[in-house]
């Protein structure tokens, strides 16, 4: 039989184990803290900083010492834009290009999710991009830096473009805003056929593409801009297509023809790329919404014979993983085991797996496939990071066009 302990003896004993729980909890504390890197200080040094920049502190375009910055705000992703600053600019800088200035790790810090997509972090520190930012912040003139690939007036636009865009999409989105087109619909051309890959594949074929939408634009009605775009971008990878001199009309018959023959299209190889979306269904009384994602060239033709739309047309880019394809379906289940169950309605949608979620770039679907997006870009001190959000089918993902009939 052990010794009876006293009420004081067994309150010094609680006491003493959770002043070593604490000790110990305060050691992990320190270690992961170590760890990391940063520090305790919520304002870092210039040298933490560093990291996240994708430029050499002693670059040559430098104007000031980057170890006398001193950090003015809490917020990392602010300090790590003020250190650029600090270092590098004189004037105000659209928030898009310095995603020259930053490294993949200040990319993922500063534009959230965005900084995942390969098309955006191989922007990182590009000798031509850098030139761009250094000439902007230094009060250069861009327009004789990019002499020959832009205009002085699609250079213009060039410094209000989106700041949710990559440098290489804004490119495209300056040409079509310097040809009039109006802005929410150089946001929605950007995204379907502005990517690095689709502007090189358009080669000189650019002008003429632009010219018809400038132009023609206005006859549209209805899902005619979506027909049409999904059109002109399955004719991209046809080097023998040309856009130049098409008339609304002539357009529409040869969109109509094209998506005709996709409606009726018959798999002779059946490709398949990797499921990267988890099964999701919501149950409700009565029946449930389930999200099947399409991972092979049977199901998207399946899907667009059931919708009569034009997704097959997305099996290249889905191989390639810059696209992912979505069938949203109410379903009423069958007491019947042997029995199919009903579908009562069903929605194709593409998710981008380059596009950000929530935060003021974060696109509604509207009719006929576009897309209304906010198209400030936050001025030089004001950048806010983009907020990770999540959308119930994966966060960091955008549903990127709704397809009610392509």
């Amino acid at each position: 039989m052990g010794i009876k302990k006293t009420k004081n003896q067994i309150k010094r004993e609680e006491k003493e184990a959770a002043l070593r729980a604490c000790e110990m909890a305060l050691l992990v504390a320190k270690t992961k803290e170590k760890a990391s890197n940063l520090g305790s200080v919520s304002r870092k040094g210039s040298l933490v900083l560093t990291r996240y920049i994708g430029v050499k502190p002693d670059h040559s375009g430098a104007i000031r010492r980057f170890d006398d910055y001193r950090a003015k705000h809490y917020n990392l992703a602010r300090q790590v834009l003020g250190l650029i600053d600090h270092t590098y600019a004189k004037y105000p800088v659209p928030g898009f290009l310095y995603r020259a200035m930053l490294s993949r790790e200040g990319l993922a810090l500063v534009f959230g999710d965005q900084g995942t997509a390969e098309e955006i972090w191989r922007e990182c520190g590009k000798r031509r991009f850098v030139r761009w930012f250094l000439t902007t912040a230094q009060g250069g003139s861009l327009a004789q830096e990019m002499k020959g690939l832009l205009t002085k007036k699609e250079v213009h636009w060039f410094l209000q473009a989106p700041l949710h865009n990559s440098i290489q999409k804004n490119l495209f989105w300056a040409k079509c805003a310097a040809a009039g087109i109006p802005k929410v619909s150089c946001q929605f051309l950007t995204e379907q056929i502005g990517s690095k890959v689709q502007q090189s594949r358009m080669g000189s074929r650019a002008d003429d593409i632009i010219r018809f939408y400038a132009t023609e634009m206005g006859k549209m009605r209805g899902n005619d801009l979506q027909e049409i775009t999904d059109f002109v971008r399955a004719k991209l990878w046809d080097p023998a297509f040309s856009y130049k001199g098409r008339t609304y009309s002539s357009m529409v018959k040869l969109s109509n023809d094209w998506h005709r023959s996709i409606y009726s299209t018959t798999v002779t190889v059946n490709r398949t790329w990797p499921q990267t979306l988890p099964a999701w269904v919501h149950r409700k009384k009565d029946h449930c919404v389930t999200a099947v994602e399409l991972t092979s060239s049977r199901a998207l033709a399946d899907e667009g014979r059931r919708q009569r739309h034009c997704v097959f047309s997305y099996e290249e880019d889905c191989m390639r993983g810059w696209s992912k394809i979505v069938s949203l379906r109410w379903i009423v289940p069958s007491e019947n085991l042997l029995q199919t169950a009903e579908v009562l309605n069903r929605i194709t949608v593409e998710l981008n797996p380059q596009d950000p979620v929530g935060g003021p770039n974060s696109g509604s679907l509207q009719p006929g496939g576009g897309r209304a997006r906010d198209e400030s870009h936050s001025p030089l001190g004001q950048r806010p990071r983009l907020p990770d959000r999540e959308l119930g089918l994966r966060g960091g993902e955008q549903l990127a066009v709704a397809v009610g009939g392509c």
